[in-house]
């Protein structure tokens, strides 16, 4: 998913727009349009503008416009005789200082003498290469949207306005139009159609050559395009010069319909860091002998949120090399032997978090998160690894019944109510078991005094049964260390005490019920901590487990609770429960505030439209008008006194639950 952005914000802002900045332009993240438009007299035809742009701009991230690698582009134009240009030299080593810190789009640009006219060939270029495949996957878009870049092509070149080699180009490649504009020269006509065809056979012929590169049907393919248009244009003769006289190389100015144009420049910023650990990564893999495209490598990076692991990198050579080879590789036989490469060393050496993968392990989940900013679910986006807690044997479960031990009397007796009785008597009904012997007596005394008497004259035993099943979802970030308010105990310690005191209310009534903890660090590391299982008896191993309950790190609250709800909708009850205890708001890596907020609400929504029961306990902070946000109005409780907790707990659950 992308956000869509007024131009004015975000990096609009920051890059300083000039007067004639283009109505659309994207840094992968966000789609940035005009806060208005009206360029049209008429607001329906501004609001057809103004979703084409969107969706144009949309199309060039879906087809990787912005993954352009300049290595696979070197690969692709060597060997060839492209360029008659002694001026341009496309190597690694040249320029590679002077935009180490740039986009390698800007990179290639930086190769040519007129890197304005260079800029101008590869947009016609890309654009025709992604109106090409938007055609194949959305025809009624193109179908629909062209006329209209078309006829502003049409009005521009009525008008003056663009270079009169490049508008022209762009009409006909990027926007496929079937009538060429009309050129007064014979000469840029003919190289017109000669570039035409250049970019026709391009297109027609990527999928049967270049095997050898990956990219081949990707925009490296058009810097190809770009240098030899650029060699083409450079040896057109004027109209009124000698005859070696060339097209002049005045920098082009860069007017197409509505403005559209590439900014890398805000691509490589949003993902600068990325940049530089992949470039790092790849340099480290040539010292040993191995390649691997930066392009590859940093798309990882971005799905990772900045983490790699090992078979990332594995996945990523082996790709690369077997592309080289031009063959199809059977699974489990590596194309280059990288025996000798340390992997997960290279990743720590170069700074980068090493991802451990679980996914395809029964212990390893992923599952979407809410991202308030875009209006949209991320996909896959959170990995919960579960696990069942380290147990730890101690005494704490019988200390905790002996310290509260005539609270516990009162917890058993009180819940002992919510127990029904074996059978409940249902009277006056019109057919039953047997018959309602008051309901005859009435029946005699109404027909002697001359009423017509009731023909409810049955009873019904009906056997009663408590169906309800509960999970207790445990805060066990690193805040639940620090101490109780008013006593020598942490607040785990007290949370701990009160989820012994429901283990004995809820043995009592026989409610099946389960019990976890959850913490983690990064959306790659949500862990999920099994306690006691549903079908599990409260016994010694559970007692260890509620013992080895630790606060260890952060809180991806969303995520948790989406795992629970899983657990709870495999689990056959009429009435299901899930309560979570915690000790503030939920807070993470790239995950806290709004943000935060906003995905935990969804994850509670989720579960309540499963027919779960949420309940939030807020516990050791005073009231916070953001819980009613957090958890919404009636769905949580605030428990400022911590001690409180082991007598609340249980109060509350059976307030819930009573049937």
């Amino acid at each position: 998913s992308v956000a869509v952005q007024p131009a004015a914000s975000g990096w609009g802002a920051i890059a300083g727009l000039p007067p004639d900045a283009p109505m659309v332009f994207s840094d992968t993240r966000t789609i940035y349009l005009s806060g208005e438009i009206g360029y049209f007299p008429s607001q329906s035809e501004n609001r057809v503008l103004y979703m084409a742009l969107a969706k144009l701009e949309a199309g060039l991230l879906e087809f990787g416009t912005h993954e352009f690698d300049f290595e696979k582009a070197l690969d692709l134009c060597v060997g060839r005789d492209l360029c008659a240009d002694p001026t341009i030299t496309l190597s690694l080593d040249a320029g590679q200082k002077a935009k180490e810190k740039g986009s390698d789009l800007e990179r290639f640009f930086s190769h040519f003498p007129d890197s304005a006219r260079a800029v101008g060939l590869f947009t016609i270029f890309e654009h025709g290469r992604v109106r090409q495949l938007l055609a194949g996957q959305y025809p009624g878009l193109i179908r629909n949207v062209l006329p209209l870049f078309q006829a502003e092509s049409c009005r521009m070149w009525q008008a003056g306005e663009g270079d009169p080699i490049l508008l022209p180009l762009y009409h006909s490649i990027a926007l496929g139009a079937g009538e060429a504009l009309a050129l007064d020269s014979p000469a840029h006509a003919s190289l017109l159609l000669k570039i035409q065809n250049c970019f026709e056979d391009e297109m027609n012929n990527r999928n049967l050559t270049d095997r050898k590169i990956e990219g081949r049907d990707g925009p490296e393919t058009c810097a190809r395009l770009t240098l030899m248009a650029y060699t083409m244009l450079a040896s057109v003769p004027n109209e009124s010069g000698s005859q070696g006289e060339t097209v002049k190389q005045t920098a082009p100015r860069l007017l197409f319909p509505f403005g559209r144009h590439l900014r890398p420049d805000l691509v490589y910023n949003s993902f600068a860091a990325y940049d530089e650990l992949s470039r790092k990564i790849i340099k480290a893999l040539k010292e040993k002998g191995v390649k691997a495209y930066k392009s590859d490598v940093r798309q990882r990076l971005v799905i990772n949120s900045g983490c790699l692991s090992p078979e990332d990198l594995q996945d990523v050579i082996l790709t690369q090399a077997a592309d080289e080879d031009g063959l199809d590789h059977d699974e489990g036989q590596p194309v280059v032997d990288l025996s000798g490469i340390d992997l997960p060393g290279l990743l720590q050496d170069n700074g980068i978090e090493i991802l451990e993968y679980g996914d395809m392990a029964n212990d390893a989940c992923r599952y979407p998160e809410w991202d308030c900013n875009v209006g949209d679910y991320l996909e896959d986006y959170v990995r919960v690894v579960d696990n069942r807690i380290q147990g730890c044997e101690g005494d704490f479960y019988s200390r905790t019944l002996e310290r509260h031990a005539g609270l516990v009397k009162r917890i058993r007796y009180a819940f002992e109510l919510l127990r029904p009785e074996g059978l409940t008597i249902l009277r006056q009904w019109t057919e039953g078991d047997q018959f309602d012997y008051r309901a005859l007596l009435d029946f005699a005394l109404d027909r002697k005094a001359g009423i017509m008497p009731s023909d409810r004259l049955y009873i019904k035993r009906i056997k009663q049964q408590r169906d309800v099943a509960v999970l207790v979802l445990v805060d066990l970030s690193r805040s639940t260390a620090n101490p109780a308010a008013g006593s020598d105990e942490t607040v785990l310690d007290v949370e701990k005490a009160a989820i012994v005191l429901l283990c004995e209310a809820l043995g009592v009534v026989g409610d099946k019920f389960a019990l976890a903890g959850f913490s983690g660090t990064g959306r790659f590391g949500v862990e999920y901590f099994r306690i006691k299982d549903f079908d599990e008896p409260v016994g010694p191993e559970v007692y260890a487990n509620i013992n080895g309950m630790l606060a260890r790190r952060s809180t991806r609250m969303g995520a948790a609770i989406r795992h629970a709800t899983r657990q709870l909708e495999q689990v056959a009850a009429r009435v299901r429960l899930l309560m979570v205890i915690g000790d503030g708001f939920p807070n993470d890596v790239g995950y806290k505030k709004a943000y935060a907020i906003a995905d935990t609400r969804k994850a509670i929504l989720e579960a309540i439209s499963k027919n779960i029961v949420f309940k939030g306990i807020s516990v050791n902070m005073a009231g916070d008008p953001k819980l009613d946000e957090l958890y919404g109005n009636l769905n949580h409780n605030v428990i400022t006194d911590i001690a409180e907790l082991p007598d609340k707990l249980w109060r509350i659950y059976g307030a819930m639950t009573k049937i």
